[in-house]
């Protein structure tokens, strides 16, 4: 998995991740929500939420 999102950020990882649900994509320091969450910044906050809020995510 690592070769598959090596060009992207931490933080970018990581709102990859809590806005799809893969959890399992966490990189080891931030593994759990909370400190994944507390690690990006107010725009990728909002991204987040927009994209787990979006109409298309509900199956």
């Amino acid at each position: 998995m690592d070769e598959e999102i090596g060009p992207l950020s931490t933080s970018e990882i990581i709102a990859v991740a809590l806005a799809f649900g893969r959890l399992d994509m966490l990189l080891e320091d931030h593994a759990d929500f909370r400190a994944a969450w507390h690690r990006l910044d107010t725009r990728q906050r909002r991204l987040v939420d927009t994209v787990a809020r979006a109409p298309w995510r509900r199956g």
